[in-house]
């Protein structure tokens, strides 16, 4: 995260960490206004940690906690408030099932949650956790098919939990 503002903010850098290396990088064509980062975290710790260094929190199960957190970890570090966003899942197409399909195939680590997700390094273990996830599991679990009412559906439960997770002040 650090190196992609450094980046974004003009800097050639060289840096070596624990896990990559970057060699005079540098972005020749930037944009004219500051780029806003939003970082997707799912607890506490990822909040402490990243708040500070990006824009927006995104989630996919926002909580009272996660948003007030992100919302006093800012504070905390001197930054202004920001937006909490909402990730909501759902595929498209023109038939219900070829979308369910779709969505299995490139989807069906979503059953598991972020609990399992999060402890999967490899995509090995992301096959072996999701090998009986059925498509209708999927079809279940993401807003899938060409009905875009019926997707849009799944918009205000996210706003109703946005809202319960916004703090009054």
């Amino acid at each position: 995260m650090t190196i992609i503002r450094r980046l974004l903010d003009g800097e050639q850098l060289t840096v070596q960490g624990d896990y990559f290396r970057v060699d005079q990088a540098r972005l020749w064509d930037r944009p004219e206004q500051r780029v806003e980062i939003g970082i997707a975290v799912g607890g506490a710790e990822a909040v402490s940690r990243f708040a500070p260094l990006g824009d927006h929190l995104i989630a996919t199960e926002p909580s009272a906690e996660l948003v007030s957190g992100w919302k006093d970890a800012r504070r905390g570090a001197g930054h202004a408030t920001s937006r909490a966003i909402g990730q909501v899942p759902i595929c498209w197409g023109p038939d219900k099932q070829a979308a369910v399909d779709r969505a299995h195939e490139l989807f069906r680590w979503f059953g598991g949650g972020w609990q399992v997700n999060a402890d999967l390094p490899m995509p090995a273990g992301f096959e072996g956790a999701s090998q009986f996830v059925r498509p209708a599991d999927v079809g279940s679990a993401i807003a899938c098919g060409p009905d875009l009412d019926e997707l849009a559906e799944i918009a205000p439960a996210l706003l109703d939990k946005l809202r319960a997770a916004a703090p009054s002040n």
